[in-house]
């Protein structure tokens, strides 16, 4: 979670650290394959494999697309709201950030302006940018989080000394007061900018109520300041990050000075654990699964709002759909996160019930270790969701040239259909399966099926080849037509057999497989194997 592999996922760059032998077996100009979900990289490029990523790419167009038409609010099935907000390094990141949805920017990462130059920026400079920021952000919230330089964050011309442990010493707020010029150049140009909508402005890596006292001080000046010069400037909140650890037990204090705060949930990790993020030796450590973070994060929560304050999060865990549950039973106001994954969570926010949430929370709070509530996630269904068995987005006409392509694209459906949370777990659960047997029935049909956690609904899905592949059939004829069957674990039982049963027998009938290669469209070969599958159906006929 450097500051760089943070900026390369806000740009929706692919990108993988600590490959061990990258550099030396790697040459300049080599074609290779990048695989950040998978967390691989491949170093020669088949035929199948292109294949395989040309289709994984048009998978993932087609989500995009269907996401980000969406535009609908982030509220859960029962009714609670959540804003999904975006954290950028430009005024250009902002205008994308808002074209994929976003409810507004949670978090305007400053440093970028300060870092990669000879001498800091001026304050008119500043005020350009944050100007151009604020109106692209249309009216939606805007916070600016002061200059965080320092750790991982380096500005050369400051002369920061050499240290030991940089993420626990010269950064953030406790370089204001040595470089007052600094602060005092950053605040008039965002008091300037904010005419141009609403800006608010984070102050980071307080550690005390001191601390954000003194910003505060140099802030009131410098309003009286600009004020007296007849400088027109909007009602600006400020707010603190949560990063340090001993925030969490001076909440009430901090309430009483801050006017809102975020929650920097990479850095109060890594301070609360002790455990460097970018140290690949205690990434077993690094997590906010642990429950002891959990129980911190709802004390913040609880005191934020029992003090009416509003409350954000941003980093890593707002953008783990694993942590989704637990930030939507936080009760959280906003979590921001990197802009190319707001369609894909204001979906998954839409797809969850708060009152489920709460409840496997509860269960997490209760848990002795990270990997039990790691567990408990991994098995938690956000919701119940009540949809049909077939529907038209299930039914396909493909192109696969094998049985892993086909098993790809079907799995694929179920994802972009919004029935899979995971296409490559539900992939994976149908190959358990036929490592084991093929399931191929003969007659040129296949009736591959899976149990998974990763379902959310169950679903039948039906692919028609243009060129049989081959199945490992028990007659040898390759297969043209594909019924796969993928329930919710939690559902698994007598639904799971009396489906993949009654399908079976229907196989069996020649009437059945020469009418469902017949049909072409989508509905009317619903409606067909609907009255096939109902219970006591007759014989389909021809």
């Amino acid at each position: 979670t450097s500051h760089t592999v943070i900026l390369a996922r806000s740009m929706n760059v692919p990108t993988l650290v600590g490959v061990q032998e990258a550099s030396a077996r790697l040459q300049a100009g080599q074609e290779i394959i990048v695989d950040a979900n998978l967390g691989i990289v491949i170093p020669h490029v088949t035929e199948p494999l292109r294949r395989f990523y040309e289709q994984e790419l048009r998978t993932l167009g087609a989500m995009h697309a269907r996401l980000n038409c969406a535009g609908e609010a982030a509220t859960t099935v029962d009714g609670l709201d959540l804003e999904i907000a975006a954290n950028v390094g430009s005024a250009e990141e902002v205008s994308a950030a808002m074209e994929r949805g976003a409810d507004g920017i949670g978090l305007f990462r400053t440093e970028m302006l300060f870092m990669d130059r000879d001498t800091p920026p001026r304050e008119e400079e500043q005020y350009e940018v944050y100007s151009e920021a604020a109106r692209a952000a249309r009216g939606a919230p805007l916070i600016i989080r002061l200059l965080d330089i320092g750790g991982d964050k380096p500005a050369p011309y400051l002369k920061f000394p050499a240290e030991a442990n940089p993420f626990l010493g010269y950064r953030g707020v406790r370089i204001y007061a040595e470089h007052r010029d600094l602060l005092r150049a950053q605040f008039r140009a965002i008091l300037r900018a904010s005419v141009s909508g609403d800006v608010r402005i984070l102050v980071p890596m307080i550690c005390c109520v001191e601390e954000f006292q003194e910003v505060r001080k140099v802030a009131d000046e410098l309003r009286d300041e600009l004020a007296a010069q007849g400088v027109a400037m909007g009602d600006v909140q400020i707010g603190a990050m949560l990063e340090v650890p001993s925030c969490a037990f001076q909440m009430e204090e901090l309430c009483d000075e801050a006017d809102f705060f975020s929650i920097g949930s990479n850095d109060l990790t890594q301070y609360f654990l002790a455990a460097d993020r970018d140290n690949a030796k205690v990434s077993g450590i690094y997590s906010w699964a642990h429950p002891s973070f959990l129980r911190l994060l709802k004390q913040i929560v609880d005191v934020a709002h029992e003090r009416g304050r509003w409350i954000g999060l941003c980093g890593e865990m707002a953008d783990s759909s694993a942590a989704l549950p637990i930030l939507i039973a936080l009760g959280l106001d906003e979590i921001s996160l990197a802009s190319p994954r707001i369609p894909a969570v204001r979906r998954a926010v839409c797809n969850s019930q708060f009152s489920s949430c709460l409840q496997v929370f509860k269960q997490a709070l209760e848990c002795h270790t990270r990997a039990e509530v790691e567990e408990l996630l991994r098995d938690f269904a956000p919701v119940d969701r009540d949809l049909p068995l077939l529907a038209p987005d299930l039914m396909l006409e493909s192109t696969a040239t094998s049985k892993a392509e086909a098993i790809k694209e079907m799995t694929d459906a179920l994802w972009l259909a919004g029935r899979a949370n995971s296409p490559h777990l539900v992939e994976e659960a149908v190959w358990q399966r036929e490592d084991i047997y093929s399931t191929g029935f003969g007659f040129g049909f296949a009736l591959p099926h899976c149990k998974s956690e990763q379902m959310t609904a169950n679903s039948i899905v039906v692919a028609k080849l243009a060129t049989p592949v081959a199945w490992g059939s028990t007659d040898q004829q390759p297969v043209d037509v594909i019924f796969l069957v993928a329930m919710r674990a939690s559902s698994y039982g007598k639904e799971h057999m009396r489906v993949f049963a009654q399908l079976s027998r229907m196989v069996m009938r020649e009437e059945f497989r020469d009418r469902v290669r017949e049909i072409a469209d989508a509905q009317e070969l619903i409606q067909f194997l609907k009255q096939s599958l109902s219970p006591g159906a007759p014989a389909p006929a021809k």
